[in-house]
């Protein structure tokens, strides 16, 4: 089960940086992710640190609004 604890420091991994009283809130992330070498990063990222593969028609930033929505979509996977 992924949970914001693991996903928090692979943001910070790629420089998106969320502050600390954000984390029990649910996080938009169009307004850290700001252009596509962030997003390809983030995915990249993502795969690697949790050695998950994201099906490329889920590969669209549109799918990538909120950190909860996030989290529950890699669960599914």
């Amino acid at each position: 089960m992924v949970e914001r604890k693991d996903i928090i420091p692979i943001l910070s991994n790629i420089g998106i940086l969320i502050d600390d009283q954000m984390e029990t809130f649910d996080v938009d992330l169009t307004e850290y992710i700001l252009d596509s070498i962030q997003f390809v990063s983030f995915i990249v990222e993502l795969e690697r640190e949790l050695n998950i593969e994201f099906p490329d028609e889920l590969l669209l930033y549109d799918n990538i609004r909120s950190l909860n929505g996030f989290i529950s979509l890699i669960e599914h996977l």
